[in-house]
Parts: C-alpha cells; sequence; structure tokens
C-alpha cells in the first residue's frame, strides 16, 4: 500500500505519484520542485519529461513508497 501524505510533508527532488498506483511508469512520476510564493503552490516536473511541469496547491494529497 502507498504512503498518502500531502505534498508539503515531502522534501525537495523527492518523487512521487498523483494517483494510487503500486508500479508507475515514468510519465506517472513526479518530483517537487521550489515553493512558487507568487502562486502560493508547488512546482512540480515530471520524471520523464523534464520540460513538463506543474502547479499544485500545499495540501495537495500525494503517494509514495511505490517500487519504481
Amino acid at each position: 500500500m502507498n504512503n498518502k501524505i500531502t505534498i508539503k510533508d515531502i522534501k525537495q527532488d523527492e518523487m512521487f505519484t498523483l494517483k494510487n498506483i503500486q508500479e508507475p511508469n515514468g510519465s506517472q512520476v513526479w518530483l517537487k520542485s521550489h515553493y512558487d510564493k507568487s502562486t502560493k503552490k508547488f512546482v512540480i516536473y515530471n520524471f520523464s519529461d523534464i520540460g513538463k511541469s506543474k502547479l499544485i496547491d500545499r495540501s495537495k494529497e500525494i503517494f509514495t513508497n511505490f517500487t519504481f
């Protein structure tokens, strides 16, 4: 079972998924980047495509402890 926590609870550059996936592929894994003060959201990058990024709210639930 994956460990469900919020994005603010993990360290920068730590890997996670947005859905509860036991064995995700590279496009389903994200890396936490910096906190953007202007939008009050975290910037995240896709593991397989570093050019793909998103802004997510600090209370967004994410999943860790998966097999990759």
